[in-house]
């Protein structure tokens, strides 16, 4: 985030931003593709429960954002 935004890291109460995460499941697949006898393709799939919380004005623009580039993601490869 520090590296891409310009957002600065603090441990201040007055930051903008609280953001914390937990990795909830993750359920690797070791097979997806075959190729001769070797496996060409292996997928990790994980879940994570994300807790952002900001000033109150940008929150339903935030929320409108994460959920649109999520979909964007899910959809963008299809």
């Amino acid at each position: 985030i520090t590296s891409q935004t310009r957002l600065t890291r603090t441990n201040n109460d007055d930051a903008h931003y609280q953001i914390s995460g937990t990795i909830t499941n993750y359920d690797p697949t070791l097979t997806v593709g075959v190729s001769g006898n070797q496996s060409s393709t292996n997928r990790l799939n994980v879940t994570v429960h994300i807790v952002l919380r900001k000033e109150g004005r940008l929150q339903d623009e935030i929320i409108r954002n994460l959920t649109d580039e999520i979909f964007n993601r899910i959809f963008s490869n299809w």
